[in-house]
């Protein structure tokens, strides 16, 4: 029998947020014109979830299985009763589950012997089911297949063992061997099957009706077949997901922090009635409905879930990722490197003053481990005590404009890079730097003497360039530098400034930069 996809009716859904959702409650959304959605149970003991054609699945902690939507052919009201189940997965009109003992029971819809062929005996640890065939797992890590074969599905199953994973999709399978690579095999009409990605690293694989994807063990996704509405296009890039379930046409996957992503066909808002928010733990999906288990994690075990803590100021979470701060820390010291119970990216946010050298890591942390980085024991890096900024206001020359005093390199003692600039200067004329400690206002030439005395020449003479520029690299090793009251040393701040001839720029013919403050640092 041919399955062909259709525009249902407009879905209804079954979606409370987060919030409102109880430990081992389900969130079902998508189509739903048999009940697939609207009567999922209100129960808050489930332990896994399952989508089939128009119908669902939930196991329960107690081992029992409820089904409900579609009931043709018995899907629903053919439930096998009592407990004892581990496993359960839904195909389009037939549903498999998997016994604690390893044994496998099938219901519903038998024209393709899918459930009359369900191998007997146990030792089995996975059942998966395609359209309408099913697929399990024996503990020797060999698959076993059976139901429809119209395009070997069942007939071209790999032999072997290594296997640690079985997936069903519409007719064609998926098997994850134990190196992480994957085995495809049925149904290749969109590529399904042969572009499968090559390599190993991968750690779980699902199928869709003609399409399928795989998680790989960076949490990113990889997706390959059919791609109408964009099921293989528009997979979410990016890694941080921990599981993927294919539905009909559509998509999902679980984020590590519990909320689900969706794409690919939305006729019945299976994809655009996604719940947001955190704390879901599987998520699957039906032919054009899915369903996502709610369990949110209670990391500080106080009998309240994570995101209730988060929401009632229990506990905080600066980075919104819905994991509390202190379960972080509590994984990951080195989160909080200054033990002060905050998240240290948080703190950067919030005061990126705490890290001066723009590195990532609060400086007191960086000091704390290592006291050579703050010789001068202020609190404050070494690196970032070296500084430069202006000061004081030059009049203009002979080129209409104040001359500029800069720099290039840096303020480090050890690294003695430091190189003085000018520029806005008359060209071809002679200058001189000299430095002192204070700031001071005086007529100076044409300029303004910005450095009270005692000044320190420093004895190279420059000469400025066609385009009225200058430079001189500074050597700490030399006069006046090197010692005496001009010493230049680390944690020592000084004002350097320039004085240059300028025959036609006014009646003193000389004038002055304006002055650059230098703090110095090891």
């Amino acid at each position: 029998m041919k399955i062909t996809r259709s525009v249902w009716a407009l879905a209804l859904v079954w979606v409370l947020p987060p919030s409102l959702l109880a430990q081992g409650s389900i969130a079902s959304w998508g189509y739903d014109a048999y009940g697939q959605v609207s009567n999922t149970p209100p129960w808050t003991d489930c332990v896994q979830v399952a989508g089939g054609g128009r119908h669902s699945l939930a196991l329960r902690a107690d081992g029992s299985i409820a089904s409900w939507g579609d009931d043709t052919n018995g899907l629903v009201s053919n439930t096998p009763p009592g407990t004892g189940f581990v496993r359960v997965a839904g195909g389009f009109w037939h549903s498999v589950a998997l016994r604690a003992d390893g044994s496998i029971v099938a219901w519903g819809l038998d024209n393709t012997l899918q459930v009359t062929n369900t191998p007997p005996g146990t030792g089995f640890t996975q059942v998966a089911s395609g359209w309408n065939h099913s697929l399990a797992l024996r503990t020797d890590g060999s698959i076993v297949s059976w139901g429809y074969d119209n395009k070997g599905q069942v007939s071209n199953t790999p032999p072997g063992t290594g296997f640690v994973q079985v997936a069903g999709g519409g007719y064609h399978s998926l098997a994850l061997r134990a190196d992480g690579s994957i085995v495809c095999w049925g149904d290749d009409s969109s590529g399904q099957t042969s572009n499968k990605p090559p390599g190993t690293g991968f750690l779980q694989v699902s199928g869709g009706a003609a399409h399928s994807l795989a998680l790989l063990n960076d949490g990113s996704i990889r997706s390959w077949g059919y791609n109408g509405q964009g099921v293989v296009s528009d997979t979410p890039a990016g890694a941080g997901f921990s599981q993927i379930a294919g539905g009909g046409w559509h998509s999902l996957a679980l984020r590590a922090n519990g909320s689900i992503a969706s794409w690919g066909w939305d006729a019945n808002s299976q994809v655009t009635d996604t719940p947001l928010g955190a704390g879901f733990a599987q998520v699957t999906g039906g032919s054009d409905h899915s369903l996502a288990l709610f369990s949110p994690p209670d990391c500080n075990s106080n009998g309240i879930p994570d995101i209730q803590d988060i929401a009632n100021g229990t506990s905080s979470d600066c980075n919104a990722n819905w994991i509390p701060d202190e379960c972080e820390i509590a994984d990951d010291l080195s989160l909080d490197c200054d033990l002060d119970g905050t998240l240290d990216t948080c703190q950067l946010n919030m005061d990126p003053s705490l890290d001066c050298d723009g590195d990532g890591t609060i400086d007191s942390c960086q000091v704390a481990g290592d006291p050579g980085l703050d010789q001068d024991g202020d609190g404050v890096l070494d690196s970032c005590q070296c500084a430069f900024s202006s000061f004081c206001i030059s009049t203009a020359n002979s080129t209409g404009l104040p001359a500029t005093i800069g720099w290039l390199g840096s303020a480090s003692i050890s690294a003695n890079d430091l190189t003085l600039t000018a520029s806005d200067l008359p060209p071809f004329q002679f200058g001189i730097y000299f430095y002192g400690a204070d700031e001071w206002f005086n007529i100076m030439g044409d300029g303004v003497l910005c450095i009270a005395p005692p000044l320190y020449r420093i004895k190279t003479v420059v000469t400025t360039d066609v385009n009225g520029a200058t430079s001189l690299a500074v050597d700490y090793n030399t006069q006046p530098f090197a010692s005496g009251a001009g010493q230049v040393a680390a944690f020592s701040t000084w004002r350097f400034q320039l004085w240059y001839r300028d025959p036609t720029g006014g009646p003193a013919g000389s004038n002055t930069t304006d002055g650059l403050l230098v703090s110095f640092c090891p």
